[in-house]
């Protein structure tokens, strides 16, 4: 009996702990913004207030939903438009989500030189750092010795994602496509770049708008090869992503309306499993309109297609009666 009334009431408090979040003026955002301060500099004091709490309502969890909200909406904050860049000036978005790869499997990109002896890689990641550590320091890209087509531990870090810049290559010509730069690589010691000598090295990418993928990225000199030892490196691809679309918004709106639908998957499968004591397919919030959604959708196509015969119907009355009243007079 005890089992089924604590059972019961778990499911009550859940049920009005989810009502809340639908009621603003129930939360307390004040004291959920306190919170996550004091989780970053003294996380033994927001114990001390939980421990608290359980002493005298007998419960860790806050009847107030408003930090899981805010939490909620900082990690999609947080993750939205990581990998897309705006162009101010003309206003067009580019997302470069394609070209991030998983951080222990960056893009390998090989020097022109090779000779099977000796030869250079460069491992090459988007929207963040790649795994491949030079001198336990990872880095967006870096410049690794290869002996005998295997890598060796001489390497240089040629830039960090922390130090990204983005811009187009030709500004009379935006359309050509997009520079991003890396900077905050080791400092360069050439012999035949008086400017960069002595300052943290770089790596560019030019970004070609094109129709067509290239299969990987090539070093833009004669031969695909760097030669003497340069500050500043420059890659090239042709790629869609260098091309101009404007669809920033929608993809923004698509994305939020996502979340927002898995949000309400789960939260109502919740519900309903706690609440209602149903599983499997019953389980799905309001899973008697997503059942009848497909008829729903033909009948309302049906309704469509005939509205248009009418309106077709009515038009073409009012031709043949124009025309008839033309030959009339005539």
């Amino acid at each position: 009996m005890e089992e089924g009334i604590s059972s019961y009431n778990g499911r009550s408090s859940f049920y009005e702990y989810f009502k809340r979040g639908f009621n603003y003026k129930q939360w307390d955002l004040e004291t959920s913004l306190h919170q996550m301060k004091y989780l970053l500099i003294n996380p033994r004091k927001v114990y001390s207030n939980f421990k608290s709490q359980k002493q005298t309502k007998q419960q860790w969890a806050r009847d107030d939903p408003s930090f899981s909200i805010l939490l909620i909406l900082l990690i999609a904050v947080a993750s939205d438009d990581s990998c897309s860049w705006k162009d101010n000036t003309t206003g067009f978005n580019y997302d470069l989500t394609p070209f991030h790869r998983d951080p222990s499997n960056p893009w390998v990109i090989r020097d022109g030189s090779d000779n099977g002896l000796f030869s250079m890689l460069y491992y090459v990641n988007f929207c963040g750092n790649h795994q491949q550590q030079c001198r336990s320091e990872s880095a967006a890209v870096s410049e690794v010795l290869e002996v005998l087509k295997q890598p060796t531990d001489t390497c240089e870090i040629l830039g960090k994602f922390e130090q990204v810049n983005y811009s187009v290559i030709d500004a009379q010509n935006p359309s050509q496509g997009i520079k991003i730069e890396y900077g905050g690589g080791d400092i360069c010691s050439s012999y035949d770049d008086d400017q960069g000598n002595g300052q943290p090295r770089k790596a560019s990418f030019l970004i070609y708008c094109d129709s067509n993928q290239d299969d990987n990225f090539a070093l833009n000199y004669p031969d695909q090869s760097q030669g003497a030892t340069k500050c500043t490196l420059e890659f090239k691809i042709k790629s869609p992503l260098g091309c101009q679309y404007t669809g920033g918004f929608a993809s923004k709106l698509l994305k939020w309306l996502i979340i927002f639908f898995i949000l309400y998957i789960v939260i109502g499968v919740a519900i309903n499993y706690k609440m209602h004591n149903l599983s499997g397919k019953e389980a799905i919030p309001n899973i008697e309109f997503w059942r009848s959604l497909p008829m729903l959708i033909q009948d309302g196509a049906i309704f469509a297609v005939n509205k248009a015969k009418l309106v077709f119907r009515k038009v073409q009355a009012r031709i043949k009666s124009g025309n008839s009243n033309y030959s009339e007079i005539v």
